[in-house]
């Protein structure tokens, strides 16, 4: 049941939480394992791109984890200033890249040197990252070509999304077939197919959780037509969710069904009790 209700969730309006200018897409940081940085520097940089992709509505958990942002460091330049005390400038370029992690597909790279000053290199070098700032034109330029592209992607790769949304679909997997179609973002020109395609899906996955959960509760009448089946009857009923015409019916079939059989089995009881009463006042007699 939380299962179904999550998959609902996505489907009437749940892409709502994500991005904006850049349609949905996005975009998650990641420095690679065999960067020459120190861990905080690592950290430093991976916080540089957290902070550009929320920058440009690019952050968040990702409708599609495929899609990176990674950036690297090299030192370009290290120079000993004749200072007293004595201080480290060094220079170095940072490298980015917006690519599919999948795949590998490269959509978008830059480069930028950047200065930095500190008491020894490994201070100099985080005094560098800190001069990237997410406003600068390369990175707004190179940051809208690999978001172009990756609507592109979409664009070319759309039919055989559908294709495998609807294989997972008819394999029992609704939730990868529901996955698939949330990855195609807004503003891309099958991004309403998805949506069409996807509440399609996600009504049929209620309605099938509907049928279950009322078929097993009329299993449970047939199994046990008393109090106790009519009891578990009513929780099974009670997770009913968004229900359709027929369920309703069904439902107010299978609820009429059981009043009566109560109210009947209630009339015995009374029908027996004053039977019992007579009999014990014919016996004192």
């Amino acid at each position: 049941m939380r299962r179904t209700l999550i998959l609902l969730m996505v489907v009437i309006g749940v892409l709502s939480s994500f991005g904006s200018e850049n349609n949905y897409i996005c975009l998650n940081p990641y420095i690679p394992e065999d960067t020459k940085l120190t861990s905080a520097q690592s950290e430093a940089l991976f916080n540089k791109l957290k902070l550009i992709t929320t920058v440009n509505s690019l952050s968040g958990e990702g409708l599609d984890p495929r899609f990176v942002i990674s950036a690297d460091a090299q030192v370009l330049e290290n120079v000993v200033t004749s200072t007293y005390p004595q201080k480290v400038v060094v220079k170095i370029e940072i490298k980015m890249f917006v690519g599919d992690g999948l795949s590998g597909i490269l959509f978008s790279s830059y480069a930028g040197e950047y200065r930095g000053i500190g008491a020894n290199t490994d201070e100099a070098i985080m005094s560098a990252i800190g001069k990237l700032r997410p406003d600068e034109t390369g990175l707004q330029v190179f940051i809208k070509k690999g978001c172009e592209r990756i609507n592109k992607y979409y664009e070319d790769s759309a039919n055989d999304i559908f294709a495998s949304a609807k294989t997972e679909m008819a394999s029992g997997n609704p939730e990868s077939a529901i996955w698939l179609l949330r990855t195609i973002p807004m503003g891309n020109k099958n991004y309403k197919e998805a949506q069409t395609i996807m509440s399609e899906y996600g009504r049929r996955i209620i309605d099938n959780n509907n049928f279950d959960l009322i078929n097993r509760a009329r299993q449970k009448w047939s199994a046990s037509p008393n109090e106790s089946g009519a009891t578990q009857v009513e929780e099974l009923l009670s997770q009913v969710s968004f229900p359709s015409e027929k369920d309703i019916t069904e439902m107010n079939k299978l609820t009429k069904e059981i009043t009566a059989r109560i109210e009947s089995l209630d009339d015995k009881e009374w029908q027996w009790q004053v039977d019992q009463e007579k009999m014990r006042h014919k016996e004192k007699k």
